[in-house]
């Protein structure tokens, strides 16, 4: 009866240990998938901050074309009010 008792106890450690084990498991993989989920997030961060800063450029850029399209619109207007001017007197 000792010796049942004996490993009645040694199986409970035996038991304890491994369900011990599987709940540190079990934090490890939810740890190691909350840093891929920050991870993940951190290049979404990334991608969204290059997008942003390019469709800045590209605004930019078409701000400074069309700036220069009307800078010589109007300097064709003024050289064309230059032209009927001097006609004109």
């Amino acid at each position: 009866q000792e010796k049942a008792r004996v490993l009645s106890e040694k199986q409970r450690a035996i038991l304890e240990r491994r369900l011990e084990v599987e709940r540190e498991e079990i934090l490890t993989e939810q740890a190691v998938e909350q840093t891929r989920i920050q991870k993940d997030a951190a290049v979404i961060d990334e991608s969204k901050a290059r997008e942003a800063a390019e469709v800045r450029r590209q605004l930019a850029r078409e701000a400074e074309e069309r700036d220069r399209e009307i800078a010589l619109v109007a300097k064709a207007q003024e050289s064309a009010l230059k032209v009927l001017y001097t006609i004109r007197f």
